[in-house]
């Protein structure tokens, strides 16, 4: 019985690719939640889930993979019975760890991933730490975050050649160029903790507004992992209105995916 019948008969799909994807989801909260479901849905080679936290009451109505049973549970032992019925093929793996304090950790599970999903949100600088070490590793890197009514997905290959586009430095700007100065891909593979990083206090708050201007489309130049000069339309940028956010995960699991899963074989 094929499961994946009607992925293989889309143009230009690739499914045999898909199923030698090891995958890496950096938290399982609301976007966590949905991308880890749809990976499994697509039938991947392994998930890997990595969280520290537990399931709260006011997770349930919004991450997909908790009930109301699962509150005070970790997020991570959660995840994994709200994804088994979604495995058709695909391995699950669960580590409950702090990403900040336990970077180590991240860096193994990425040399042995092809792709790196990043829903942790604890900031830029962690944000700049993980592009930085999908360069290092040539690892493909998606990040999505969501803000009030706005969904977003950043999608960006591994970088196969020195000038081959946008890192996600290139199109955001922290500013603390001595924290950036050891992030660099030279050195991210040999940090063990980031627990010298900021804290964002910003992050998770409600009501936090976007600056598009200043979150988007500004650069800092010297420490782009890239070609400095790049054009912004060569970014992954997804923005939909508040009811049509959850179909950024369409997007993502029809598009994005297989790019990337492209991008990585070739």
């Amino acid at each position: 019985m094929d499961y994946f019948s009607r992925q293989r008969s889309i143009p230009d799909w690739h499914q045999p690719l898909i199923e030698v994807q090891t995958t890496l989801v950096l938290g399982v909260g609301g976007i966590g939640c949905s991308v880890a479901r749809n990976l499994c849905r697509l039938g991947v080679q392994e998930v890997i889930i990595v969280d520290c936290d537990t399931v709260s009451a006011s997770n349930v109505n919004r991450q997909v993979l908790y009930s109301t049973s699962d509150v005070g549970r970790s997020k991570v032992s959660a995840a994994l019975d709200g994804l088994k019925p979604h495995c058709i093929r695909t391995k699950l793996t669960g580590v409950e760890c702090d990403a900040v304090k336990e970077w180590g950790k991240i860096v193994e599970l990425t040399k042995r991933s092809n792709v790196v999903f990043n829903g942790i949100d604890v900031g830029e600088y962690f944000d700049y730490a993980v592009t930085s070490l999908c360069v290092a590793l040539g690892v493909s890197y998606v990040a999505a975050s969501s803000y009030g009514h706005t969904a977003v997905v950043d999608c960006y290959p591994p970088p196969l050649l020195p000038r081959d586009g946008p890192c996600w430095a290139c199109n955001n700007s922290p500013r603390d160029r001595d924290i950036l100065s050891q992030l660099t891909p030279t050195h991210i593979t040999q940090i063990s903790s980031l627990s010298f990083l900021p804290e964002d206090k910003t992050c998770g708050q409600e009501g936090q507004k976007l600056k598009t201007s200043d979150y988007f489309y500004t650069r800092h130049m010297e420490h782009c992992h890239h070609e400095p000069q790049v054009n912004l339309e060569d970014r992954g940028l997804l923005c939909l209105p508040g009811l049509l956010s959850s179909l950024w995960v369409q997007a993502l699991r029809l598009d994005h995916l297989v790019r990337l899963s492209l991008s990585v074989a070739q």
